[in-house]
Formats: C-alpha cells, sequence, structure tokens
C-alpha cells in the first residue's frame, strides 16, 4: 500500500501513485506456505506431467520466512529422464508476468548437454498444457524468455553475455519484419545488451543445492519482466535491481504456432493467443524469490466494482454486477456532498482518503482550511471516499467515468 501526504493539491499527489497498477492486483503465483506447489504442475522428461519423482521443483523459505521456488537439478541427462517443466495452473491470453531469480551455482549437471546449460532457466510463455505433452517431450511448445546468469556458458570473464533473449519450441514469430522460427534458423536470438549491474545486495537465499558455497555471485539476484497481448506481440523487460527503471530489450510481433520456413511469411502456422507460463529446469539450479502474473483481461465496465483502469480486454463475465453507484454518489448526510468532480464539505476539510477498488489507500490529503476538493485529476474508475470534517465523517463511493 502506497500513501502520499500532502496539502489539497490532488494532481501533485497522484503523480507517481498512477505509475503503474498497484501491487495487490498481481496474482502471487508463487504462494507463502504452499509447501506442495499446488498451484503448478511439474512435467518431467520420461515422466507423466504430474510426477516429480527427483523433487526438481520444490517450495522453500529464507530464514526469515520469505517463499523461494527452488529448482534442484542433480541428476543426469540420460534417455531415460531429461529437461523439466513447472506450468501454472492458469492459461491467460493478455497478461504482464514478472520474475525475480538467481542461480546459486555456476555448475550444470545435464552431463554431456553442453556448457549452455550452465545458469540457464527460462520463463516459458503463451506453453501448451502439461497434460498434453508426450511422455518423452522435452520442451512445451512456447515461446521461451530465457533467462541467463551472470556466469552463463562458464568461460571467460562475467558478465559475459545478455540475458532475456528469445527461444523458439515449434513457435514462429516476427522479428523487426522477418520471420524467425527453426525452420528459418533461429531457434535462439540475443536480446538487446543490457548494462547488468547485478542486485547483490540482498538477503542470501536459504535451501538452494549450491555446490560453490564460497562463490560470492550466488547471491546475485536478477529480474525479468514480459508483457504478452494475445497472438499480437511479446516484450521482454529486465532491470538489474529492484530501485532501477525496466529496460525494454526485446520485442516480436505475430506468435505463431509452428514453423515457418521462410523469413518472409508465416506459412502454415497458426495464431497463438494464449498459454500457460512454465519454469524451467535444464541443468542448473535456479531459486525464484518472487513470480506474479498481472491478468490484462477484465470488467471494462468504469461503474463496476470489479473494473480495474490498467486492463486492455473486456470480459463481462468478470463484472460484480454492482450497478447502484450513481444512486449512492452525490450526497453524504450533512457531512459532504459530491458535485461533478468537487467534494463540497459543509465545514472546513480535516482530511480525505482515497481508497481503490482494492482497498488499497492510494492517497491521504490534509486540509487547507478550503472546504472543497477539486478531483478532475482522478483517474477513470471507481473509488471510496472517506472526508473528514470539523462536523463529522462520513464515506462515499465515487465513480469517476
Amino acid at each position: 500500500m502506497k500513501v502520499i501526504y500532502g496539502a489539497l493539491t490532488l494532481a501533485a499527489a497522484l503523480t507517481t501513485v498512477f505509475a503503474g497498477p498497484n501491487d495487490s492486483n498481481w496474482i502471487q503465483m508463487l504462494r507463502k506456505g504452499d509447501t506442495k506447489l499446488s498451484d503448478w504442475t511439474p512435467k518431467i522428461q520420461g515422466h507423466a506431467a504430474g510426477e516429480n519423482p527427483y523433487n526438481s521443483f520444490s517450495y522453500g523459505e529464507t530464514s526469515d520466512g520469505q517463499p523461494r521456488l527452488i529448482v534442484t537439478d542433480t541428476v543426469s541427462n540420460t534417455s531415460s529422464y531429461g529437461y523439466g517443466h513447472l506450468f501454472y495452473k492458469t492459461a491467460y491470453s493478455d497478461y504482464i508476468v514478472r520474475a525475480k531469480y538467481h542461480f546459486p551455482t555456476k555448475e550444470s549437471f545435464a552431463g554431456g548437454a553442453g556448457s549452455w546449460t550452465i545458469q540457464n532457466n527460462g520463463l516459458m510463455l503463451h506453453c501448451q498444457s502439461a497434460a498434453s505433452m508426450d511422455k518423452g517431450q522435452d520442451y512445451p511448445k512456447s515461446i521461451e524468455n530465457q533467462l541467463i546468469g551472470y556466469w552463463s556458458y562458464g568461460d571467460g570473464s562475467p558478465p559475459n553475455t545478455t540475458t532475456s533473449n528469445l527461444c523458439l519450441v515449434n513457435t514462429s514469430v516476427n522479428y523487426h519484419g522477418q520471420w524467425y522460427s527453426d525452420g528459418t534458423g533461429h531457434h535462439c536470438t540475443q536480446s538487446k545488451f543490457h548494462s547488468l549491474a547485478y542486485d547483490s545486495s540482498t538477503t542470501p537465499a536459504k535451501g538452494a543445492n549450491s555446490t560453490n558455497a564460497t562463490w560470492p555471485g550466488k547471491d546475485i539476484w536478477e529480474y525479468a519482466m514480459d508483457r504478452v497481448i494475445d497472438s499480437t506481440s511479446m516484450t521482454f523487460y529486465m532491470r538489474s535491481r529492484p530501485d532501477t527503471a525496466w529496460d525494454s530489450v526485446l520485442g516480436v510481433t505475430q506468435i505463431r504456432l509452428g514453423l515457418t520456413n521462410t523469413s518472409s511469411g508465416p506459412g502454415s502456422t497458426t495464431a497463438l493467443g494464449s498459454g500457460y507460463i512454465s519454469i524451467q529446469m535444464e541443468g542448473t539450479s535456479t531459486e525464484f524469490a518472487s513470480i506474479e502474473v498481472l491478468n490484462l483481461v477484465g470488467c471494462m465496465t468504469k461503474t463496476d466494482t470489479a473494473y480495474r483502469a490498467y486492463f486492455i480486454k473486456d470480459d463481462p463475465k468478470q463484472c460484480s454486477g454492482s450497478t447502484n453507484i450513481a444512486a449512492r454518489q452525490y450526497s453524504v448526510s450533512h457531512v459532504f456532498s459530491l458535485s461533478g468532480s468537487r467534494i463540497l464539505a459543509t465545514a472546513e476539510i480535516l482530511q480525505v482518503d482515497i481508497i481503490d477498488v482494492s482497498g488499497a489507500r492510494i492517497a491521504s490529503l490534509r486540509g487547507n482550511g478550503q472546504s472543497f476538493l477539486d478531483l478532475s485529476d482522478l483517474r477513470p474508475g471507481v473509488y471510496s471516499l472517506r472526508v473528514q470534517t470539523r462536523k463529522g465523517s462520513a464515506q462515499a463511493v465515487y465513480a469517476k467515468m
């Protein structure tokens, strides 16, 4: 919850509050206390969906109780065992997903698979379901945001590579006007190089399968985010610390299922407009401190309590059906009334709290002797106003059109 204090200057008070969706709107895909990872389904190559025989994916906590998703890959890649993925329970079409992760080791357990498996994981987007994968299938059909660590490939003086790269698994995309897929020789494509000032200030994770206990790089954290708009576009972002801005490092359009064999057209591929999100296990141990998703599809009826200003696609089924706001909007006893975008109070205003539909207080404004407030700079949406004056307090629902 973010609270801003100030005089009755609403425009200044709300400038930073609406820079992005409130954190309370993000779905925490990694839930504290969910020791069985009940929101996820593992699919290990050579095994049926739901089986996790090597405990490749597990729940852990830090010493201060913060949840961790631990990917522990300690079994060599053989004909009977290979790569694995962990699928979140919900399929999405339009969404933003973000993750905080690190690699507590600079070794790979993938046997002879190659040094490319060192500090290599991925956010697999628009995946097929775990249940639809063949038992021996190595990767789900998907678009991958390839997550690369500080010591990826194991050679040279790090950092020596990019992260948030694009990899295509039986899929095709348009990248800078050209069609990319395995069929055109583009399995993985490097992103724009980012200034990798890694975050090493975070408390070290506990419970990891670290084989490099004295290596200081085990405490380095990285941050990735993807904005996915059905089959229209995907944009990859990254940042190096939680206090820096997100940097767009790669973007593609026209997401398709299947392989095109020519760079000039999509061939016989079909639009891929939705799917699951999964996490990789392909040779190196990884820890995720958080994985969050923001669904961009929802109720876009502005007078409904389920409305969110960041929705880009309407789903009327998600509306609450609450339509009595207008009748409650304009008069609140003897304390204040609403006239258009103004609060008209009968006495000096002491404080006004503005509450969004999630219950978060987004602004708390103190009076300066005046008995009215102009709400014209408030973004469209449904809010609860708590007004305290010299004569008393009252609360009303306010719908900004």
